[in-house]
């Protein structure tokens, strides 16, 4: 039984541009980080969610929201994101879970106040964020506390404002490197 946009009985296509591509909670995961999504000026709607996004004859992700209360706003699940889970699925020792995207679980704020860099005793060079706090299982107990400053994971410097270089000329918050680790693999902090 195959369900067809607006109850149709054909295949739907829709075609859209891309408005912007940023980190954001996915509506069908009760618990989740903001994860990487690309969004479009596409209405997905029940009938063409789970299908292919395709620029040309490349898939670049699977089409899976919408934006609520708006019109003709749509997201996809980046090819990254979902060559991940399956790379994580694949490697499950049962091969019947997914474990899931990493975090450090720490809370950090941007270290961008003038006033805080220097009581951090900061150097005009460095930049990175601070760790406010912990959560209680955090996997970086005793390897960060708050007050410090992180200034790069996984070889990739942070931003005083949070952010990451993500493609050529674009920034990400650092947390997405921290996601896309390979999970059991140590992920380097300075």
């Amino acid at each position: 039984n195959a369900e067809y946009m607006g109850g149709g009985d054909q295949i739907s296509i829709t075609s859209g541009v891309v408005s912007r591509i940023e980190q954001q909670q996915y509506t069908h995961a009760l618990i989740s980080p903001r994860l990487l999504a690309i969004q479009i000026d596409a209405a997905i709607n029940p009938g063409n969610s789970g299908g292919p996004a395709l620029l040309g004859h490349q898939v670049v992700g699977v089409a899976f929201q919408s934006l609520t209360g708006a019109e003709n706003i749509g997201f996809i699940i980046p090819t990254a994101i979902v060559q991940y889970f399956l790379d994580s699925y694949a490697a499950s020792s049962d091969s019947t879970h997914f474990q899931g995207f990493l975090s450090l679980g720490v809370m950090c704020q941007e270290a961008i106040n003038t006033g805080l860099r220097e009581h951090l005793q900061m150097a005009p060079h460095h930049a990175g964020v601070v760790v406010y706090d912990l959560a209680p299982a955090s996997v970086a107990r005793g390897v960060l506390e708050p007050l410090d400053v992180l200034l790069a994971v996984d070889g990739h410097a942070i931003a005083n404002d949070g952010t990451v270089v993500f493609r050529e000329h674009e920034r990400i918050r650092f947390d997405y490197v921290i996601q896309m680790h390979p999970p059991g693999r140590p992920l380097p902090l300075r």
